[in-house]
């Protein structure tokens, strides 16, 4: 792996017409430009201020990431010591969501739960529960009796499954965790089921966030990445989910939430990871859909965007840099070839060959954006500097980066105090909790 502390400067955009949105790029490359200043060039005096916020490590000019900072910040999330404040409200029925986000972020950064936090994180989870009726079973809301619905059910199993893996033969917690996704696995099914929707105008079968609720690509990633994860992925809740997840790529290239919607980052991962989960990816346009991704890296600042002539936001280094990832190593894969016996020996994270691959992305740029323009020295990371840091885009910088460092060969910034844990670019939780829980659960089935 190279490791690389500076990138070379990209020139600003240059627009031909002026209007809105070429202005707000303008004012945006303006924004990050003092964060790419040549950090040899630098006053003593400033330079001397980046050690002292962390930033600096010793003598190396190499940016560091600020690891201790951000898990402080994260641990707002569940610590008893410190309420959040009355604004957090407004996220009441995103419980699951808010653990899932801090708690996987501490796991990038190498930190461990103890055990009383663990209790209450998994109390909080199991509150979240919810059956609609006997046989349709349930799954998890945003809080206490609240709709089951796809997206919490899966920020919920996910939280689930890095506890689950904390070494369930020594940590109570760990036991309780994996006992407890075992005994949801069939009314998770039974309601997932239940989610399934036959489609008028286009072919295939589409997936509802939940009863009566929106059909579109979030849900079928949501129930296709639990039923993989907890080894529940049968045929009856599959067929006909890859013919509408094809129907919902654009003329662009990239997948919108419907069909006939605009391409959009978070729903071209989605539509990527499910299809990857099916083995159908390399029945999309796959040259349409890497020309989409490839041009959303943005040129002078190395993040992502999410749209087209949209402005880089820090949360897309894992929806875009994540899709990038599935897409780079979908290349590599010989579709036609019968499928393995095991998840690990068909993952290509997994079984280790998509190092053969080469990302389509400029990883050392993407790195040096979440480094440089998405840290906020005071923990936490944000969408871009004029904006203020949060638990969402936390976890996605992190996530991003993650990807960034463990799927491509270059690596930027300080070489000891940068590198994080790796996750995996489908399921976005740590490699090793995959690992762990699909073996589980493939005993089981």
């Amino acid at each position: 792996m190279t490791i690389v502390s500076s990138q070379k400067q990209h020139q600003p955009s240059k627009c031909v017409i002026s209007s809105v949105s070429s202005r707000a790029q303008t004012e945006t490359e303006r924004e990050c430009r003092p964060f790419f200043e040549d950090l040899s060039s630098m006053p003593p005096s400033q330079v001397a201020h980046l050690r002292q916020t962390g930033l600096l490590s010793g003598d190396s000019l190499d940016i560091c990431l600020l690891a201790k900072e951000h898990i402080k910040y994260l641990q707002q999330s569940w610590s008893t010591e410190r309420n959040l404040r009355t604004s957090f409200v407004s996220l009441d029925s995103s419980r699951p969501w808010m653990l899932y986000w801090t708690v996987h972020a501490c796991d990038l950064l190498g930190h461990t739960l103890p055990d009383e936090d663990c209790e209450r994180i998994l109390n909080t989870i199991k509150v979240c529960w919810t059956d609609v009726v006997p046989e349709k079973s349930g799954g998890f809301g945003g809080g206490i009796s609240q709709m089951p619905h796809a997206a919490t059910t899966y920020a919920a199993v996910n939280m689930l499954c890095i506890l689950a893996s904390y070494n369930p033969q020594e940590n109570e917690f760990a036991k309780q965790a994996l006992q407890y996704l075992t005994e949801i696995r069939q009314p998770l099914f039974q309601w997932m089921m239940t989610l399934r929707e036959e489609q008028a105008t286009v072919t295939g079968v589409a997936i509802r966030m939940h009863h009566d609720g929106e059909m579109d690509v979030r849900a079928s990633y949501c129930v296709l990445a639990v039923a993989k994860l907890l080894g529940i992925l049968k045929p009856e809740l599959t067929n006909g989910l890859a013919d509408y997840l094809i129907s919902c790529q654009t003329y662009e290239g990239g997948f919108g939430g419907e069909p006939w919607t605009e391409a959009h980052g978070g729903y071209a991962f989605c539509a990527s990871a499910a299809l990857f989960i099916l083995r159908q990816l390399h029945q999309a346009d796959m040259l349409a859909l890497t020309q989409w991704l490839t041009a959303r890296q943005m040129s002078y600042e190395g993040g992502f965007s999410g749209r087209s002539n949209k402005l880089v936001d820090g949360c897309y280094s894992f929806w875009q840099g994540s899709a990038t990832a599935i897409v780079s190593a979908a290349h590599g894969i010989d579709w036609n070839a019968t499928a393995a016996a095991t998840s690990a020996q068909e993952d290509p994270w997994l079984n280790g060959t998509c190092s053969d691959s080469s990302l389509l992305m400029d990883e050392g740029m993407l790195q040096r954006y979440i480094l440089l323009c998405a840290q906020d020295v005071t923990g936490g990371l944000r969408d871009k500097p004029s904006k203020r840091r949060d638990f969402y885009h936390s976890c996605y910088n992190l996530s991003g980066l993650s990807v960034a460092q463990h799927c491509g060969k270059i690596s930027y910034g300080h070489s000891d105090q940068t590198r994080i844990r790796q996750t995996h670019p489908v399921y976005n939780i740590r490699i090793d909790r995959v690992r762990s829980i699909l073996s589980h659960f493939e005993k089981l089935s």
